[in-house]
């Protein structure tokens, strides 16, 4: 496998997550779907650096750093939230 298949393929993994939570009646974003896109999306870019694919590699990076904003976000008020519950 490539990196572009690699990141490709953690991409579906963490959609596939979240399905799976949204099939169980779960309404907000899964951290394991966010994680899985992150990674993948990092991938992409490198590969398309690496390729000399500028634009599409900068494209990739900022859903990379994007997704990764909503993760932190997402873990920071899951923690507030356990924290709460003690």
């Amino acid at each position: 496998m490539d990196t572009v298949e690699v990141g490709l393929a953690l991409v579906a993994v963490g959609w596939a997550a979240q399905l799976a939570c949204a099939l169980k009646g779960v309404r907000r974003i899964n951290a394991a779907f966010l994680t899985a896109y992150v990674l993948g999306c990092a991938l992409l870019a490198a590969d398309a650096l690496a390729k000399n694919m500028a634009s599409t590699a900068y494209l990739n990076a900022a859903c990379s750093l994007l997704a990764a904003g909503v993760l932190a976000k997402t873990l920071s008020e899951s923690c507030c939230r356990k924290a709460e519950k003690k």
